[in-house]
């Protein structure tokens, strides 16, 4: 029979703040497996409990490594451990106005929502409040750019996500006009 093995998945970082879970988990255990902490120390504010649950909210940004070991109840026991590290970031937050700079009917429009926090990628969705203007987002980057063919007020919400997996939204206006 194979050894008893940690999982090597990496543990997901975490936003400051925001409620954190994770599972640690091993292979090829004979019954319960049971988890200590045996080096370095969780973010501030987490705790593991000895099914290997990793949760609460993290206080403190920064990467934060440790050694957890598994033991298995098999006779005699069998343990593993394994470094892991939880890095902590403050949690993306959208920061650009709500009312975008106008637009000019027929003429090229770009506009770069800006966020604070997070951690790479990166992930946006827009919906809008109905019918949209030809100006769309990139949701590689949070620019919308495009043309747009009619004048009015058109309303939407911008949302953005981070490897947290957490995000923040926000509800948006854009005026279209005609320039001279």
């Amino acid at each position: 029979m194979p050894p008893l093995a940690i999982a090597s998945t990496p543990l997901p970082p975490a936003a400051r703040t925001i409620p954190y879970a994770a599972q640690l988990s091993a292979a090829n255990g004979i019954g319960a497996v049971s988890w200590t902490l045996a080096s370095g120390s969780l973010p501030p504010g987490l705790t593991m409990d000895s099914s290997g649950a990793i949760a609460g909210t993290a206080t403190t940004n920064g990467s934060y490594s440790f050694n957890v070991t598994a033991t298995d109840s098999g006779t005699p026991p069998q343990s593993a451990t394994k470094q892991e590290m939880i890095r902590v970031v403050d949690p993306v937050k959208i920061v650009s106005a709500a009312t975008w700079p106008d637009a000019c009917v027929n003429q090229p429009y770009t506009f770069a929502i800006q966020t604070t926090g997070g951690l790479p990628p990166l992930l946006w969705g827009f919906v809008s409040d109905g019918l949209w203007v030809g100006i769309n987002l990139d949701q590689s980057d949070g620019v919308f750019s495009g043309y747009s063919s009619v004048t009015g007020t058109f309303k939407g919400v911008v949302g953005v996500s981070d490897a947290t997996t957490h995000g923040d939204s926000q509800h948006v206006t854009l005026t279209v006009k005609a320039c001279p």
